[in-house]
């Protein structure tokens, strides 16, 4: 998966696709890249494709905590996008009613991924998550099901 492959190393650059197919740079993403890694030592994900209508909104980070939420706008609702490091002594959870929905492998890493039909919420809502190398992922948002799949598949 393109979107979660793109975990950075130490050299990137942003290039986010939008549901045109075109590529934008976008320097106050680079900044929240470079200031999630400086801040939290763990790899942001980058999302390589996005919905048309789907715009990068804002970022919270808790140092104490070590979670950042970047938030992005689709359709009038929030997709989120939470991250934080793993540690031994702590652990975080989030948690959906839910039922999973499909099941995909990103791509290089072998990754395998759960993706959830979010109960209740009356619209097309999903999440997903995965560990990464000390670092736990988790997206959710209302979207169609084949447009959510493309974020993470990108």
């Amino acid at each position: 998966l393109g979107v979660w492959n793109s975990l950075l190393g130490n050299k990137w650059s942003i290039n986010l696709e939008n549901g045109d197919s075109h590529l934008i740079q976008d320097d106050e993403a680079e900044k929240m890249y470079n200031d999630i890694k400086s801040k939290l030592n763990i790899n942001p994900v980058v999302l390589l494709y996005m919905p048309e209508g789907m715009v990068y909104r804002d970022y919270m980070i808790d140092e104490y905590a070590g979670i950042v939420n970047i938030f992005y706008s689709y359709n009038d609702t929030t997709v989120t996008i939470n991250m934080y490091k793993q540690k031994n002594d702590a652990s975080q959870n989030q948690k959906f009613d839910s039922k999973i929905v499909d099941k995909i492998i990103i791509h290089p890493q072998e990754i395998s991924v759960n993706i959830y039909a979010l109960e209740g919420a009356g619209k097309e809502s999903f999440s997903a998550g995965f560990e990464y190398q000390g670092g736990c992922y988790l997206i959710w948002g209302e979207l169609p099901e084949n447009e959510f799949k493309k974020v993470l598949m990108w």
